[in-house]
């Protein structure tokens, strides 16, 4: 999200009063993202703080537990994202950082661990996880509406992509969410590509997250009044960091021809246009794409 089009939102803090507020949650397995719909169809980021005083669109998926003595007794704190970071490094001995939740959703092999003493379900870890990261953008789970992404086929081997949406759906309520709308993450990659467009165009959407990469060709209409269909998807359980790495070494002479690498890894400005048909849109949250195949 290019955060000069709109001014930073800092949401007010939700009474039993307010209205409920349809949000769109990027659960990622390195970073996620909030964004809210606006009546008028557009959308607007969340900026989370940081321990540096500034923020961010983007908050790390990872959870801090960790213990204090307070009074004679042990009292538990918990952290997300950059202040979780925070938190370990002051004191690595005694907190426990969680990262990479999401991969492990549809194994069914990983069902629990124990933290100080407690059994903590998966759903429970990231619905922890939710729970702080909408606190920390200003929100309250029982007054919105969300829709949250999945990947096509979810990581790991032997990976049970129904168990893995039911792990994920089951987190989300824990969290305090009661409307939970699940769609996959290409097409919700693609959405942002589709205000771009001024007539039905059919796109190859790829979404690099941090755990799997996902493909998928949508038929976008921004006309239509029901959302876009994928007519056709495929994943990869690759990190789309690797993947990126790769594609670009072997597409980079489309953009910069014989000085490909040079050009690459000095700034040039990506996206850009390749010719008269053809584009790529960067995505908001994890590394994503589309490019316009008609």
């Amino acid at each position: 999200m290019d955060s000069t089009a709109h001014p930073p939102y800092f949401p007010p803090v939700m009474t039993s009063l307010s209205a409920p507020t349809r949000i769109g949650i990027d659960f990622g397995t390195t970073n996620s993202v909030i964004v809210i719909a606006r009546p008028d169809r557009t959308i607007q980021t969340i900026h989370f703080p940081t321990p540096d005083a500034t923020t961010s669109e983007t908050c790390r998926t990872l959870l801090a537990l960790w213990q204090e003595m307070d009074g004679g007794r042990r009292v538990s704190h918990r952290a997300v994202g950059a202040h979780a970071i925070e938190a370990h490094l002051d004191d690595p001995a005694e907190t426990r950082l969680i990262m990479s939740m999401k991969s492990y959703l549809a194994q069914a092999s990983f069902r629990e661990t124990q933290v100080f003493g407690q059994r903590l379900t998966l759903e429970s870890l990231i619905a922890t996880f939710l729970q702080e990261l909408m606190a920390l953008g200003g929100l309250s789970p029982a007054q919105c509406h969300v829709t949250v992404g999945r990947p096509v086929h979810f990581v790991g081997d032997n990976a049970d992509d129904a168990l893995g949406e039911e792990r994920l759906r089951a987190a989300f309520a824990q969290a305090g969410f009661a409307h939970v709308h699940v769609m996959m993450e290409p097409e919700a990659a693609g959405w942002r590509f589709m205000q771009r467009l001024n007539h039905p165009a059919t796109v190859l959407v790829g979404d690099f997250g941090g755990g799997t990469s996902d493909f998928s060709v949508v038929r976008f209409d921004r006309a239509a009044t029901t959302p876009p269909a994928p007519l056709a998807m495929q994943a990869w359980g690759w990190r789309g960091t690797s993947l990126i790495f790769g594609l670009l070494t072997m597409l980079s002479p489309l953009f910069w021809g014989g000085k490909a690498h040079s050009a690459l890894w000095a700034g040039s400005p990506c996206p850009c246009r390749l010719n008269g048909t053809t584009h790529w849109a960067a995505g908001t949250g994890s590394r994503s794409c589309a490019r316009r195949v008609s």
